[in-house]
């Protein structure tokens, strides 16, 4: 009996893992940081580029990048020179006090700049460079070249990437996501058709709709076919919620294509001209949102989710407003009734569409990084760069007001730490980057997290080495904090801060 239960408690730990692999990433990011210690625990390699070695590995393998392998490469590829570049930078300002407080402003200045470009990966990806960079600036010995701690860091990310990549046979991309996002960029490109024309050009209008129906279709069949094989191989819940959230594409394409009849001739029919305008911005909202679906899906982002949430609220707002002008003008005749009936249909099923895009992803309950601007999805692609960053121009001034506010504080807790030669300063204004948010709310909040933690870890840990434990049991301790704080990063920041001050 004791081999079926745990058989089967294991296959509903795998099933929990396929939706939210917490477990796998903080194992995969203790294996990476510890393999560094150990090796200079027998003497294999100093003690300070191993130290390099396991933050940059740590901070390479506790990220959970999903999606197509063009995309994971692509983002670790660029974390790891940004991690190479900042550890270098520390090792290079050590000399003197203007150079190390210099050298910080770039590190509080790329931190506005991850944000804006990295999206999702950029509070990460800024918050590991300034903690390289000044553990390099303080562990790097006076006239010590910077080359040795730049090529631990590198060397800490290759290893970290090749322990990415020896999973990826066993969570490969998910072709079957790309699938289910054709479906929803087929319902964007029927919306797109749908806009009422002139007489002139109604016969290409009905033709270009045609063609896009016709191709809703084939694609809403390949996904189904492709998604119903996947499941009879093997009961997965991802699957099944893909399924749903292709169900959901086609019960929206069904809502608006009965929008059809009635566009037809708009303009020629009383009080069409002016719900000319209001179907246009409806549709063009239709297809950001489709659009916005079919990235959440390839990306697996969370931020992509809550973009979703925001044009699905401005759709809602948009249909209202042609409701009321429909019922303004055209009352309880035959097509006055069938828009509103189509509209009304419309609006009660958009809430299905959230809960079927948030049951497909894996992330959907982690809190992403605060959006600062909301783009425009038609100019957007599928290519996997496009859906995880940010190629816009456009900087939000609360993001520039946040990076110089950053780098100002940053820099006063660097000379502050170098000017009065204080144990273990470089916290200051590593804590500082790791505290202060772009709102006070969040800061406050962070702050309060960040003190309860440390004090409670603190204690602890005092307490500990007080009873100078032997050295094996120390490496076990911070192996098993280390899977600690990586496995409660995104759940729990409190309990967070508390293992990595015992790991520290």
């Amino acid at each position: 009996m004791a081999v079926p239960r745990f058989w089967s408690e294991f296959r509903r730990f795998a099933a929990r893992e396929a939706l939210d692999p917490a477990v796998t990433r903080a194992l995969r990011a203790t294996l990476a940081f510890m393999i560094p210690l150990i090796l200079a625990a027998f003497g294999r390699v100093p003690t300070g580029p191993a130290v390099l070695a396991s933050f940059a590995a740590h901070a390479v393998a506790g990220l959970d990048i999903r999606g197509a392998y063009a995309l994971r490469i692509s983002l670790i590829g660029a974390m790891t020179l940004v991690f190479t570049a900042a550890a270098w930078l520390g090792a290079a300002a050590e000399p003197s006090l203007l150079l190390a407080v210099l050298a910080t402003a770039l590190i509080g200045l790329g931190a506005g700049l991850w944000r804006h470009l990295l999206g999702e990966y950029g509070f990460s990806v800024a918050a590991s460079s300034a903690l390289l960079f000044f553990i390099a600036l303080a562990a790097t010995a006076p006239g010590a070249s910077a080359e040795p701690a730049a090529l631990a860091t590198l060397l800490g990310c290759v290893g970290a990437t090749a322990l990415h990549a020896a999973s990826w046979p066993f969570r490969a991309q998910h072709p079957l996501r790309r699938t289910v996002a054709a479906s929803w960029i087929a319902v964007a490109d029927l919306c797109a058709a749908l806009p009422p024309s002139d007489p002139l050009g109604a016969a290409r209008r009905r033709e270009r709709v045609a063609d896009c129906e016709h191709a809703l279709r084939t694609t809403l069949d390949q996904a189904f076919e492709a998604l119903a094989a996947a499941q009879t191989r093997k009961s997965r819940p991802f699957v099944r919620g893909l399924e749903e959230l292709n169900h959901a594409a086609a019960q929206l394409a069904s809502q608006v294509m009965g929008l059809n009849p009635i566009l037809e001739g708009l303009q020629d029919r009383p009080g069409g001209p002016a719900l000319a305008a209001a179907v246009a911005a409806v549709l063009a909202s239709l297809v950001n949102t489709t659009r916005s679906v079919a990235l959440a899906v390839v990306s697996h982002q969370p931020a992509h989710l809550h973009r979703f949430d925001v044009r699905l609220r401005r759709l809602t707002h948009l249909v209202r407003v042609l409701q009321g002008r429909a019922a303004a003008q055209w009352g309880d005749s035959p097509a006055g009734c069938h828009l509103a009936e189509v509209l009304r249909q419309l609006q009660a099923n958009l809430p299905a569409a959230h809960t079927a895009l948030a049951a497909s992803l894996e992330r959907a309950q982690e809190r992403g990084p605060l959006s600062y601007e909301i783009l425009d999805l038609e100019t957007w692609t599928l290519r996997p760069l496009a859906s995880a960053l940010n190629f816009s121009l456009r900087v939000d001034p609360a993001l520039v007001r946040f990076s110089l506010r950053l780098t100002v504080i940053m820099m006063a807790g660097t000379a502050a730490w170098r000017g009065w030669n204080l144990p273990h300063g470089y916290w200051i204004p590593l804590c500082v980057m790791v505290v202060l948010q772009p709102d006070f709310g969040a800061t406050k909040e962070r702050a309060t997290q960040r003190v309860l933690g440390t004090l409670a870890g603190s204690f602890l840990a005092s307490l500990i080495l007080w009873l100078h434990p032997p050295y094996a049991v120390l490496m076990a301790a911070s192996a098993l904090t280390c899977f600690a704080f990586t496995f409660e990063l995104k759940r729990d920041y409190t309990a967070a801060v508390f293992y990595i001050t015992l790991l520290m």
